[in-house]
Order: C-alpha cells, then sequence, then structure tokens
C-alpha cells in the first residue's frame, strides 16, 4: 500500500468512526472501522441482479457488528439499533396512508370493468373468437402463457412487496394485488410480450399478423367503448386523485393492443 493509499484509507476510517459515534454512540478503533469500511464495500458491491431491502441490510449490519464489537460496545450498539428499526417501521407505516386516494379509484376501475368494461367487449371477443376458430389451439397456448405470466407476476408482487414493507403497508398490498386483477379482467398484453420466451413470441406474432387483416374494423367497433374507458379513466382519477393534464387511455390504439382481445378469458383467470 503506498502513502497516498494510506492517507486516503485512514480518511475514509475516520469518517466511519465519526458516524457511528454520532449514530450509535459508539467509539471504534482503527482496526473495527476497517472491518466496517470492508462490511460496507461487500454491501454496496454493485449488482444488477442481488440487492438488499432495508430491513436486510439492518440484519446484515446486526450479524457482522457481532463479530466486530466487543460484548460492551455490541450491547449499546443493539439499543440504537432497535431505535433505528422502530423508526424505519414507522415511517413506512405512516407512508401506507399515502395510498388511500389509489386504492379508492383502483376499486373504482375494477367496478367499472366489471359492470361496464367487459360487458361491452363480449361482442367484440365473440366476433374475433369466431375469426379465430382455426387457431383456437394457438390462442389457448398463447393464454395458457400469459396465466403462467400472471401467475408469476402474482409471486414477484408478494415477494417485493414482503421483501421491502413487510406488514407495514397493507394499503399497497391490496392496491398491487388489486392493480393484478385489472390485468387478469383486462390482459395487458404489452407487458406479457416483454416477457415472452421465443416459442411463445413466434406463436404470438403469427396471431398478430392475422388480426392485423381486420384492424380497422375492430378499431371502429371498440370505438364507443374505448371512449367510454377514457372518459371513465379521467372523471376517476380526478375523482380521487386530481386532475391530471395531457392523460389519457385507450383501449385500441394500435395493433399491439388489440390482441387483448384474443387474450380476454370468460374465467379471468382465477383472479
Amino acid at each position: 500500500m503506498t502513502p497516498q493509499e494510506s492517507e486516503i484509507d485512514d480518511w475514509e476510517f475516520e469518517v466511519i468512526q465519526k458516524r457511528y459515534h454520532a449514530t450509535h454512540e459508539l467509539k471504534l478503533t482503527i482496526e473495527q472501522a476497517r472491518q466496517v469500511y470492508e462490511y460496507q464495500q461487500l454491501k454496496d458491491t454493485p449488482s444488477d441482479k442481488h440487492y438488499f431491502s432495508i430491513w436486510e441490510e439492518f440484519d446484515f449490519e446486526f450479524a457482522t457488528f457481532q463479530n466486530i464489537l466487543t460484548p460492551e460496545q455490541f450491547a449499546a450498539y443493539q439499543t440504537k439499533h432497535q431505535e433505528l428499526i422502530r423508526l424505519n417501521e414507522q415511517q413506512t407505516a405512516q407512508q401506507d396512508h399515502e395510498y388511500a386516494k389509489q386504492l379508492d379509484a383502483a376499486i373504482d376501475l375494477l367496478q367499472y370493468y366489471q359492470s361496464r368494461l367487459l360487458p361491452d367487449l363480449q361482442g367484440q371477443r365473440m366476433i374475433i373468437w369466431q375469426a379465430f376458430i382455426n387457431e383456437r389451439e394457438k390462442v389457448e397456448y398463447l393464454k395458457a402463457e400469459y396465466k403462467k405470466y400472471l401467475d408469476d407476476r402474482k409471486k414477484f408482487i408478494l415477494v417485493e412487496h414482503f421483501k421491502h414493507r413487510k406488514t407495514l403497508q397493507p394499503k399497497l398490498l391490496e392496491l398491487s394485488l388489486l392493480n393484478h386483477k385489472l390485468f387478469c379482467l383486462l390482459p395487458d398484453y404489452f407487458s406479457f410480450r416483454a416477457h415472452m420466451e421465443t416459442p411463445t413470441r413466434v406463436i404470438a406474432d403469427y396471431l398478430e399478423t392475422k388480426l392485423k387483416r381486420a384492424e380497422s374494423m375492430i378499431i371502429e367497433g371498440l370505438k364507443d367503448t374505448s371512449q367510454a374507458l377514457k372518459e371513465f379513466r379521467k372523471e376517476n382519477t380526478a375523482k380521487h386523485i386530481g386532475e391530471i393534464k395531457g392523460w389519457h387511455v385507450t383501449i385500441a390504439a394500435e395493433e399491439d393492443n388489440l390482441m387483448f382481445l384474443l387474450l380476454l378469458d370468460p374465467e379471468k383467470y382465477g383472479c
């Protein structure tokens, strides 16, 4: 190690000593600060796949400091450590109230889907279904793959929620699962396509090409339904959240959007 590197390291260690004295009232030795520095470097290792939630960071730090601190230091550390955990839990729980308006809007949107949108789409769904009667096996395959995508997405929602929010944000969990249910009722083809494997994409491309032949007629048939949905979502958002200028929603604006008609499921994918 060069003198310059040693000087930089000493400065880093002094920063760590000051930080933990301020946050945990610990008086770390230089050797302890060096070990904490190594722990921080490991914790902050760049990765596109692996990262800690804040609660996992708390646990990792706790386990690491057991081997760095003296018994007397660790006893003092535990007290401050628990205080910081409780503070973060309180802040996370308070943030859950921010999702109340979004949740109310999503509940109303779900009711609209069930009482108005899906019945309005039934006629178009039957027309498309008849037009693709010779491709029923491919359509059923695509729907089965969408069901797998939905199941995986729901698992992801649950794992990520409890990883980052524990049981502290029930409104956010309800909102996330409700939004997932909306994707069961009105399939999200854009997201599905982004996660397709090659065999599924080949089938999807074939069906998209065939569907495109009737694109103009389908869009015309969806015009009233699309406009009604656009107006409802705008009014619903304004009612619960506030007006968002320039915000709009359509069902069938381009070719990809029409694929949701093939994915519509009378059983709503079991959601």
